[in-house]
């Protein structure tokens, strides 16, 4: 006895498929949004082996080696600073990060200027950034300044 076969047709359901695609592509684009780095201004940033590159929805306060200070693109002066922060804290909340991107050349005097500025703004999330130091540097170079004082004489001032 023959067996009537009732042939059906195959019916592929796009909905899942089209799910899938669309996770995918979400899951892509985010991605892609975490790995763009920051591109306010061009800066010769110190190095250092365990600092990691801080994410935060936050402006970028970049300062150059002459000392002049940018917020995010826009040049703004040390009078005008905590004014605008100020105001970028009144529309996002008290919470708001601020990174710095200080020049490796720029004097010590100069970034805590401008630390001071934020502190008066009332920023109190501050992220310093720092680029990725090359393998096997240590930051510390011969003769940089880094070094122990010389001499006993300079230790004993030091000391007192």
């Amino acid at each position: 006895m023959k067996l009537p076969r009732h042939r059906q047709r195959v019916r592929v359901e796009m909905t899942p498929l089209l799910d899938i695609i669309f996770l995918v592509l979400v899951l892509f684009i985010y991605a892609m949004l975490t790995m763009t780095p920051d591109r306010g201004r061009k800066l010769n940033l110190p190095e250092s082996s365990v600092a990691a590159p801080v994410r935060t929805e936050g402006p970028g306060l970049y300062l150059s080696s002459d000392g002049a200070m940018f917020l995010d693109k826009r040049p703004v002066s040390a009078d005008e600073l905590p004014q605008i922060l100020q105001g970028l804290m009144a529309e996002s909340g008290p919470s708001l990060t601020v990174r710095v991107f200080a020049d490796a050349r720029l004097d010590y005097q100069t970034l805590y200027r401008a630390l001071d500025l934020l502190e008066q703004a009332g920023v109190s999330d501050i992220a310093l950034q720092a680029a990725p130091a090359a393998s096997g540097s240590s930051g510390i170079q011969p003769g940089s300044g880094a070094a122990a004082p010389a001499d006993e004489k300079s230790n004993r001032e030091i000391s007192q």
